[in-house]
């Protein structure tokens, strides 16, 4: 792999089951998701999807029967990693942040933002400049849902910084821990 992941999504394509991930948190511990619930994460390797990230490989956990088992012998899958890579050229950064109001520093300004709160049970948020990522009102989509695009309000909304991205003080509630993978816009000044 050449880098510990930020972010892993893995889905089997030949049977039913969860998105499962597996998302970087700030402390260097992951928390365990699913792209399609709302459900608050739990620790990784916890939930058997997976036993461990690494910068040469994913260890996956053994099959426990659970519906977002992620090794069920003849099955097959998808696999999407994300890299995390904090320096001035980095292009992908995951992390966590406090949903206080406090802007998040990327050292660059994103083109595409998506959050989850990992210890409450609310929704995943997908942010793009595409679709309108702005002061003005961010459209949003929520992959957990089959929800049309909602366009929040101003005063609630995340928007990118010429160096991060708004975090809106009580978006999720006050002091929820959230986290996000940002992937950076790329016609950025020289």
């Amino acid at each position: 792999l050449g880098t510990t992941p930020g972010m892993v999504i893995i889905k089997a394509t030949n049977d039913l089951g969860a998105w499962s991930v597996a998302a970087l948190k700030d402390d260097g511990k992951y928390a365990g998701l699913s792209l399609n619930l709302d459900s608050a994460a739990s620790p990784l390797g916890v939930s058997g999807e997976f036993a461990g990230l690494y910068d040469t490989y994913i260890d996956v956990g053994k099959y426990s029967g659970q519906i977002a088992a992620v090794n069920v012998q003849g099955w097959t899958y998808v696999v999407y990693l994300f890299a995390h890579d904090d320096s001035d050229e980095g292009l992908i950064q995951c992390g966590s942040f406090t949903n206080d109001g406090t802007d998040v520093d990327l050292g660059w300004e994103p083109q595409f933002l998506l959050t989850k709160p990992y210890s409450t049970a609310s929704g995943w948020y997908m942010h793009d400049s595409a679709r309108g990522f702005d002061s003005s009102g961010s459209k949003n989509l929520m992959p957990n849902t089959q929800a049309k695009e909602l366009t929040e309000e101003p005063a609630y909304t995340f928007y990118p910084t010429a160096t991060g991205f708004h975090n809106p003080a009580g978006y999720f509630g006050n002091t929820v821990e959230v986290v996000y993978m940002a992937i950076r816009l790329p016609n950025t000044p020289e």
